[in-house]
């Protein structure tokens, strides 16, 4: 039995809410720890990084990590 927007239980509802309350605090954690990580990243020599490599800008670096960490957390 599938549940619509308007159909769903109060209960449910709530459930949802505070599962995406959940993940914006686990993402917003992983992001502040990879974006320190991105930034000493790119106070490395560039003779490190490889060569034919492109380099995204530290946020979307940091935004993708956070993404897939916080995603992961969920899991199960």
């Amino acid at each position: 039995m599938a549940f619509t927007m308007d159909n769903r239980p109060k209960s449910l509802s709530k459930f949802k809410r505070t599962e995406s309350v959940e993940f914006r605090l686990i993402f917003a954690a992983a992001f502040a720890v990879f974006l320190i990580a991105a930034t000493v990243e790119r106070m490395l020599p560039l003779g490190w990084l490889k060569r034919g490599q492109s380099r995204k800008s530290i946020i979307e670096q940091a935004k993708e990590a956070a993404n897939t960490c916080a995603a992961y957390a969920f899991m199960g």
